[in-house]
């Protein structure tokens, strides 16, 4: 996903219709410094959804990440 912002999916504001919503383990690397070149596990929970925007036009949002819970490494 590019550095794109897009509005929240459950805001009523944005006349959202999602599609879907699911959870997913994924592998990042480390936003700690310090930690350089590791990779950390974690659960994210996204959204894939349309929005109207400020010119009347439907967008598709193909992913938007809504919450991210890290795991311990094992």
């Amino acid at each position: 996903m590019a550095n794109t912002h897009y509005p929240h999916c459950f805001d009523p504001a944005n006349k959202t219709e999602i599609i879907r919503v699911w959870e997913e383990v994924r592998k990042t690397k480390s936003p700690i410094s310090g930690y350089e070149g590791k990779e950390f596990r974690y659960l994210g929970k996204f959204v894939e959804y349309y929005y109207i925007n400020k010119k009347k036009k439907r967008v598709y949002v193909e992913e938007y990440c809504i919450l991210v819970t890290w795991l311990e490494d094992v």
